[in-house]
């Protein structure tokens, strides 16, 4: 017999096998599909698949209730590092709690109009997401930064002084524009008076509490590099209604987080200080220069002439 007639029979015998195997499987499946042959066999299967459908059910239930408390599951809240009063201000400067202070003693005299710029300090761990990472900070300990974002945080502020002519422009300060040296109060008023600020707000947010936060900031005069006022609220979470739906992408948020009620009520405060220095301050005059005298009418001519004009 040659080896295509072998591997042809050999083949066939496979096929064969095969069939068997699968006749008897499904004689085996037909058997316990098959119905009960007495009344007690078929109560008994009966029960037995009621315990089953009792079990999945409870199985179900506890996964989903496991996994969603594993998704609300937080670990326990660790609090951040904080910015004190004297990492905003280059001289000592007197703190005040929900409220604003003005330092200066005698009034102010062409201050107005000018821009404002912003900058918002925060206390970092090198190393982590988002942290510093400038070599001259020690391994593990808080350093100090200067970061852009929230970006809303600084857009916001241009909206706060549009019923103020005096700020003409409120921009940021930011750890870009400090080049490669650690970040501190003098060099952002150096920073803000290179690009033609008059005043800088240098604040911080700190966490006290999960759900409590305060912000601190200081107001500079960037022409003499002195503190002019200090600014300061705490705020904590309003907690939601019960029946309150949750609006999309969480923008019901400035109602009820700390954090938001915070930057909300330190804006106004802040624009209630520099109303303040507004109406303290004594515009400049300009002084005509002595001997100047017009060689020519103060009025552009009219022809043709018109009576008792020039």
């Amino acid at each position: 017999m040659g080896v295509r007639a072998q591997t042809a029979l050999a083949g066939r015998g496979g096929g064969a096998r095969r069939g068997v195997r699968r006749a008897e499987a499904f004689r085996e499946l037909s058997g316990l599909c098959a119905p009960p042959k007495t009344f007690a066999a078929g109560m008994e299967a009966c029960e037995v698949g009621r315990q089953i459908t009792t079990l999945s059910v409870m199985m179900m239930t506890l996964c989903g209730s496991g996994c969603a408390s594993s998704s609300r599951m937080k670990g326990p809240w660790t609090p951040t590092p904080k910015v004190d009063w004297s990492d905003l201000a280059a001289q000592p400067v007197g703190g005040v709690q929900n409220g604003f202070l003005i330092l200066e003693e005698s009034p102010s005299s062409g201050r107005f109009p000018c821009s404002m710029s912003v900058s918002r300090m925060a206390a970092e761990i090198p190393g982590e997401a988002g942290g510093a990472t400038r070599a001259s900070d020690a391994a593990g300990a808080p350093a100090l930064a200067v970061p852009a974002t929230p970006h809303n945080e600084f857009l916001t502020w241009n909206t706060s002084f549009d019923n103020l002519p005096a700020i003409s422009e409120t921009f940021p300060v930011i750890e870009r524009d400090l080049g490669e040296y650690a970040p501190e109060p003098g060099l952002l008023l150096s920073a803000a008076n290179a690009f033609g600020a008059g005043l800088s707000l240098v604040y911080a947010v700190n966490a006290i509490a999960p759900t409590r936060y305060e912000i601190l900031g200081v107001l500079h005069d960037t022409r003499t590099g002195l503190p002019i006022a200090v600014v300061h609220t705490v705020n904590e979470s309003i907690e939601r209604p019960q029946k309150h739906e949750r609006a999309p992408n969480n923008t019901d948020a400035w109602e009820y987080e700390g954090r938001a009620l915070a930057r909300a009520q330190f804006k106004r405060l802040t624009v209630e200080c520099i109303r303040d220095l507004i109406a303290r301050d004594t515009p400049e005059k300009t002084a005509v220069p002595e001997g100047w005298t017009p060689d020519r009418p103060l009025a552009p001519a009219h022809w043709p002439p018109r009576p008792f004009q020039p």
